[in-house]
């Protein structure tokens, strides 16, 4: 008060006490738990010809005891002292013309934790806040701003708050720390990369798509609420119990190929839940694996002409591994280069998921074996493997010993995968009449310029979703004899690294760092067989669970959690009423089994509460439960003097 007045304003000090006391002009004593001395002390201050308040500083937070000096008893009195007292304070301001209304500041000390300053923090200041910040929000006029002082300071250095009263600039929540001023501000967060803690939420009982609103950035993965597809005649409909992410995904993700459709997942091993007209060669329940788009879901449905049974003693995780790694070397060795005994064969990244099954494929076909992986680990795993020889693929020194080794003849097959000065130096150790199979997907040649380098040699540009498109009785054919072959023991399951779907982002970042041996395997939270009984314990189905704003945002949620939960009877009530996207979720939850009250009234009027529970009494069963979402944004609840009445007149049991 010294402070301001020495700065040309004329301050009024307001102390507690228990009565009402006027002490001198400038100087009031009031009860903090009386809101009529609130109304009282304005009325007197704002008497006729009096200017209006510029600003309101509540201060009294500061009386309250530091973090290390509080104790249990001091709770209750700091709540009526601290958030009583500015509660009553705000709701007297409240009845101010909108032209008077004038500015506060709600101060506290140490009652924000800072990074830059960690110590304890005033649990008995810190509420003050919360309150603070639902003001700004219920009653916009009082322009509220929230300042924590420094509690290492003394109480007599009043200078950063007086700066901050006196400053034109509003800033809603600040703190001080030693000289230094902190104000909230908006950032994105990013977890660390390399970490494996960030984590997506599921949607809870409802079918769900992996998708990536923006690309570009491996952290914007998200999943959303997807809609089941019923299959058309020829299709199935698959519950998804595992996906195998695959180098596409990525490239997706990145935004690396703008053509891309955008959706994510290309494979998977599920149990099939439902038919399509004409499909008599599968039953619902029967284990499958498919090469589809879309399978990073709960539910995909899927021709049957890319589809398989899930082959005898292989996991549901090694089985979503098979469709593109070995459809993509089925094809690439067997279909387009006609591999044969004695040919010897160039396989780069033979590590990966693709590298690891054309590496059994070569092997089976009695092919000698060139092969190329990024780090010393994984050169081992290939040694351990019986490949003969085994080269860096991180370095173009491999062409060289090609040649070496083949005396200068070369090989007979290229599978390439790798780009840049990989692909021609890959094209020099091709043998006469070879066979260049590439599936790449960045910075791949065109036939015409392989011709240019070298033009004695066969080149394969291949890509297996437009194989698929093209000639789905081939993709049939080879995904069934892949599975014929897994049930012979002729191939086997790849290594492999499972994520849940929570953990995506970690599991796509470890694809984008190409640690990985084999393949990644997503394994998604399916939503589980219905079990009635399981299913409806948390809510009783003979009785009335009332959600107050349950037209809101929340409160609609809540309703469909509930129903999903085996509450079968529900009263929705807002003090708009059903508003339009209200209408379509209670039609929702009526067709999901749920009988929906929705009725109009203010939980902050006691009228309106008797006259809610009569209507209840008289057309729903007994009320079990309420849910109170009526929130401070859509009722005022704040600065209503009544709204407490509400919990009064509630018998039962509020959740």
């Amino acid at each position: 008060a010294e402070a301001l007045r020495a700065s040309g304003h004329r301050p009024i000090v307001v102390d507690a006490g228990v009565d009402y006391e006027r002490v001198s002009d400038g100087h009031f004593k009031i009860n903090p738990a009386c809101a009529e001395h609130f109304e009282r002390l304005i009325k007197d201050t704002l008497a006729a010809g009096e200017k209006p308040y510029r600003g309101v500083v509540h201060a009294w937070a500061l009386d309250a005891p530091l973090a290390d000096e509080a104790r249990r008893a001091d709770l209750d009195k700091a709540q009526a002292d601290v958030c009583g007292s500015a509660l009553h304070l705000v709701q007297a301001l409240a009845n101010l013309e909108r032209s008077e209304s004038p500015r506060l500041w709600l101060v506290t000390r140490g009652a924000q934790q800072l990074e830059c300053a960690p110590g304890p923090v005033s649990v008995l200041q810190a509420p003050l806040w919360g309150l603070g910040r639902v003001i700004a929000l219920e009653h916009p006029n009082s322009r509220c701003s929230l300042v924590d002082l420094d509690s290492a300071d003394g109480a007599n250095n009043v200078t950063p708050l007086c700066d901050e009263i006196l400053a034109d600039e509003r800033a809603e929540q600040v703190a001080f720390r030693g000289r230094e001023r902190f104000m909230a501000r908006l950032v994105r967060s990013t977890p660390a990369r390399g970490t494996e803690d960030a984590k997506i939420l599921v949607p809870e009982s409802r079918p769900y798509q992996l998708q990536i609103p923006t690309r570009g950035v491996i952290d914007n993965l998200t999943l959303k609420p997807a809609l089941r597809s019923r299959p058309r005649p020829g299709e199935i409909e698959i519950r998804i119990q595992a996906t195998g992410l695959n180098f596409r995904d990525l490239w997706v993700v990145l935004g690396m190929n703008p053509k891309d459709s955008g959706v994510l997942g290309l494979e998977c091993a599920g149990t099939i839940v439902a038919l399509g007209e004409g499909v008599h060669e599968y039953q619902v329940g029967d284990e499958v694996i498919a090469f589809a788009q879309g399978t990073f879901s709960s539910f995909t449905t899927v021709s049957t002409a890319r589809v398989a049974r899930r082959p005898k003693h292989v996991s549901v995780e090694e089985a979503a591994a098979i469709p593109v790694a070995f459809l993509t070397a089925e094809y690439s060795l067997r279909r387009l280069a006609q591999i044969k005994r004695g040919d010897r064969v160039l396989i780069h990244a033979a590590s990966g998921g693709v590298g690891m099954v054309a590496l059994q494929i070569a092997q089976n076909a009695g092919a000698e074996i060139f092969a190329t992986a990024g780090n010393p680990e994984k050169r081992e795993l290939l040694r351990s493997l019986g490949v003969q020889h085994i080269m860096d693929s991180r370095s173009l020194g491999f062409a060289e010993e090609v040649m070496e080794a083949t005396r200068g003849q070369g090989v007979d097959i290229v599978l390439n995968s790798l780009a840049g000065e990989f692909i021609p130096k890959s094209l020099s150790v091709l043998g006469e009449n070879g066979r260049f199979v590439e599936i790449g997907k960045t910075g791949v040649w065109t036939e015409s310029q392989v011709k240019q380098f070298k033009n004695n040699c066969s080149y394969y540009l291949f890509d297996l979703i437009e194989t698929a498109e093209n000639d789905p009785l081939c993709i049939q054919q080879m995904l069934q004899n892949v599975v014929d072959q897994f049930d012979e023991g002729i191939l086997k399951p790849l290594p492999l690294r499972s994520f849940s779907i929570e953990d995506s982002i970690s599991a796509f970042r470890l694809m984008s760092e190409a640690k990985h041996v084999g393949k990644i395997v997503i394994t998604p939270n399916t939503l589980p067989t219905p079990q009635v009984k399981k299913s409806r314990e948390l809510f009783r189905a003979d009785g009335t669970y009332l959600i107050t704003g349950g037209f809101g945002g929340l409160g609609l949620l809540i309703a469909r959690w509930m129903v999903e939960h085996g509450a079968r009877c529900l009263a929705l009530v807002g003090h708009r009423g059903v508003s339009q996207r209200g209408s379509g979720i209670v039609a929702e939850l009526e067709g999901m089994g749920a009988r929906v009250l929705a009725l109009q009234g203010d939980v902050s009027r006691e009228t309106d509460v008797n006259r809610v529970l009569t209507e209840i009494r008289q057309a729903m069963p007994p009320l079990r439960g309420v849910f109170h979402c009526a929130g401070a944004l859509d009722d005022g609840v704040l600065l209503r003097q009544n709204w407490s009445r509400f919990e009064k007149v509630m018998a039962p049991k509020v959740v």
